[in-house]
């Protein structure tokens, strides 16, 4: 969800910036893509590639969060915030390391502004949404090595919280 509400977003900040910052997707992905085929990426294949970098990023660090959210306080809005500010950290350090944008003290204020609503934003989403996620899956059992069910007293098919299960086709 956060991923969804920063492609809403960035419409909105490009509009207001009057071009797309130096961090936006579609221009990392270009950065990216040029670093390691050394051919210019037209702006159409960027865009493709920003949307499936921005959909594989956003919904693993949304899985690493689900991890160690757990260990802080309870409150969303403090939660979120972190996460925020750690995604804001990380892409601080880590774009100029790659050299997909140029360092962040040559950003104008608007566009570390706007970088900083935009992970606050990501992070105040996902922290939102992964409670109402995880109400709406199934719940997890324990995976088993063939042939273990045996060794915990069960016979194979069975399951440990349920009758056994119909048998396969």
């Amino acid at each position: 969800m956060g991923t969804l509400a920063l492609g809403g977003f960035a419409v909105l900040r490009n509009a207001a910036l009057g071009h797309a910052p130096p961090y936006s997707a579609r221009r990392l992905a270009a950065q990216l893509v040029h670093r390691v085929t050394r051919r210019t990426v037209p702006p159409r294949r960027a865009l493709a590639w920003s949307l499936g970098m921005r959909f594989t990023y956003g919904p693993v660090l949304g899985l690493i969060w689900a991890r160690l959210r757990e260990r802080l306080p309870p409150s969303p809005l403090l939660r979120g915030l972190l996460l925020g500010a750690g995604v804001l950290t990380f892409e601080h350090l880590s774009f100029p390391a790659l050299h997909v944008t140029a360092p962040p003290r040559t950003w104008t204020r608007a566009e570390r502004a706007f970088l900083l609503a935009q992970t606050c934003l990501f992070g105040l989403v996902t922290e939102w949404a992964l409670p109402r996620a995880s109400h709406s899956l199934p719940a997890a059992r324990p995976l088993t090595a063939p042939g273990a069910e045996h060794a915990l007293g069960h016979s194979p098919g069975e399951r440990q919280d349920s009758a056994p299960l119909p048998p396969s086709t």
